[in-house]
């Protein structure tokens, strides 16, 4: 006859996780989340200076539409440097614009002749520039065209 002995397993005093373990798994987590709140801060950043640019583009669209709707002859030739203060009515942003309320946003629009190779005057050229302070320098967008008297 056969007797099978049953032997009880006993369980291991060594069964789960160590306070060592847990202190390295607790800081390799808080490295991953840490770079991951790095990453997510970076990409505010980008978010933000991304609506300064469209919100300068915007603007600057505005400004060209209303100068292209004006009168070819009521066009004249404008200094080709910026305003010199947030007074001038030309270079104010709206009221209430994150350019303007925080970044010294201005605007301005040039307009020149634009002279052929024979010297003949075929048009104006119109650039509209609008500049803000994106910390640590001043950025700007230029658009420009150019409106004939055909136009």
């Amino acid at each position: 006859m056969v007797i099978l002995e049953v032997h009880k397993l006993k369980k291991s005093k060594l069964s789960g996780f160590s306070l060592l373990e847990l202190v390295i798994t607790t800081l390799i987590i808080g490295i991953f989340v840490a770079g991951g709140m790095g990453g997510f801060s970076y990409i505010r950043q980008l978010t933000g200076r991304d609506a300064d640019r469209l919100e300068a583009l915007g603007f600057a669209r505005m400004t060209m539409e209303n100068v292209l709707t004006s009168d070819f002859t009521a066009l004249t030739d404008t200094p080709t440097a910026p305003p010199p203060s947030d007074t001038n009515e030309n270079a104010a942003l709206p009221a209430g614009s994150d350019l303007a309320n925080h970044a010294n946003g201005k605007r301005w629009y040039i307009i020149e002749d634009y002279i052929d190779q024979g010297g003949a005057t075929v048009g104006k050229k119109i650039s509209v520039i609008v500049q803000w302070d994106e910390s640590p320098s001043t950025k700007q967008i230029t658009l420009a065209t150019l409106k004939t008297d055909t136009q």
